[in-house]
């Protein structure tokens, strides 16, 4: 007890806030650092029981990449301190710089990305232009009478258009809606490469054109031209300058790689491209009473973890999955008391193949709770679970499955057979 106590003891604070000095010792409040950058720079200098601290009321731009594991005594504290409300840590760019490109379509620069996935409209993530539109007959959706591993042919296309570099949504199956790169578009074929998914299609089923500047013609709609790093918008009769428009240049905000006992507490999340937190291979993680908003992919991502605990989180416009942890070997994981509202959409921004749009998706090893989370309006599931000595319980599920199909608001699949009760 003694050795703990002086352990305890001799753990340090670091501050940081907005109107820091990145020159300062980080020790007090009056000493804060300024920059996450700081942080980063600095773990080699901490020790297993430090603290990091935030201010509340303020916004952090970058990528915390956490250099420090903790102990089983004495965790890496992710926090903040002061009143008011949840530090933010943000992946945001407000774009400004707007020059009108014709027919109510402005551009102006987005620093750095190569792709983009995450764009609000006064904080409300908007779709990539499409065509057809998705309140046009049959829901946006045009029909592929035929297809090959990598092209679909539409037989009443009419051809007139060369749609080659913009993406291809393709509803496979009932739950598959791929996202692919067509290579040419030949009469009433497209060709294109598959990313990240090797389902076949389905003969009589849909796919729409996305992320192409001649489908912008609805407010909000974007299309971003990756080598000259231009946002196109389409704004109709209105201005830029009505609308604060906001694009992610971060994919990760929070980065958890091989380091174990962390926790992250009271910190809000808003604006990653991809993931707001990703944990690769860490154990004993601990993310409690976190909000986090507008992500492009998901709010936490967790690959091969175990000894993983979210606690009283809520996640709100999530584009693929709120909560996804893929730990087949992993085991005692818990997620409860979360709020998930918002998840997977908007067709054609979530992810490809069928692990996607989904609230929250744990595949454990053993040991999984999820309990007292409440799941509204997800595009495909509510709440997913695989593993063995799984308890899913006293959750409200809520309007799911609007987007893809064959699913369940609380759903589970075992290698295609029935799951042993």
């Amino acid at each position: 007890m003694a050795v703990l106590f002086a352990a305890s003891a001799s753990a340090r604070n670091y501050y940081v806030s907005s109107s820091g000095n990145n020159s300062n010792s980080g020790l007090t409040p009056a000493t804060a650092w300024q920059t996450i950058s700081k942080v980063n720079t600095s773990f080699a200098a901490m020790a297993a029981g430090d603290s990091i601290l935030f201010r509340r009321g303020d916004t952090f731009f970058g990528t915390l990449v956490v250099g420090r594991s903790g102990t089983s005594g004495l965790p890496m504290i992710i926090g903040a301190y002061g009143t008011g409300a949840k530090p933010v840590i943000s992946g945001f760019i407000n774009l400004s710089s707007w020059s009108l490109v014709a027919g109510g379509i402005y551009q102006a620069p987005v620093a750095a990305k190569s792709t983009l996935n995450m764009v609000t409209l006064d904080n409300v993530p908007q779709a990539i232009g499409r065509y057809p539109n998705d309140n046009t007959a049959g829901g946006g959706y045009l029909k592929y009478e035929s297809f090959t591993s990598n092209s679909i042919t539409d037989n009443e296309l009419d051809g007139g258009t060369n749609w080659a570099g913009a993406e291809l949504v393709i509803r496979k199956k009932l739950w598959v809606l791929d996202r692919c790169r067509i290579t040419a578009s030949t009469g009433s074929v497209f060709t294109f490469t598959n990313i990240n998914s090797t389902y076949e299609g389905t003969n009589g089923y849909g796919y729409f054109i996305q992320n192409d500047p001649r489908t912008l013609d609805k407010l909000g709609e974007w299309y971003f031209n990756n080598t000259t790093k231009n946002l196109q918008v389409y704004f109709g009769t209105g201005l830029p300058s009505s609308y604060s428009v906001k694009a992610s240049g971060l994919d990760t905000l929070l980065f958890i790689g091989t380091k174990n006992y962390i926790t992250v507490d009271n910190i809000a999340f808003d604006g990653a491209n991809a993931n707001a937190v990703l944990a690769l291979s860490s154990n004993f993680i601990s993310i409690t009473n976190c909000d986090f908003t507008n992500a492009g992919n998901a709010a936490i991502n967790a690959t091969t973890v175990s000894n993983f605990l979210v606690d009283n989180c809520s996640t709100y416009n999530v584009l693929s999955n709120a909560i996804l942890i893929n730990t087949t070997k992993g085991t005692n994981i818990t997620i409860k008391n979360c709020r998930v509202k918002n998840t997977g959409t908007i067709p054609g921004m979530g992810g490809s193949s069928g692990n996607s749009y989904k609230g929250i998706m744990a595949s454990v090893g053993t040991n999984l709770l999820v309990e007292y989370n409440r799941v509204d309006t997800t595009g495909y599931v509510g709440i997913e679970f695989q593993g063995t000595n799984v308890l899913v319980k006293n959750n409200v599920v809520n309007y799911f499955d609007f987007v893809k199909d064959d699913a369940g608001g609380i759903y589970t699949y075992s290698s295609s057979s029935d799951a042993a009760p």
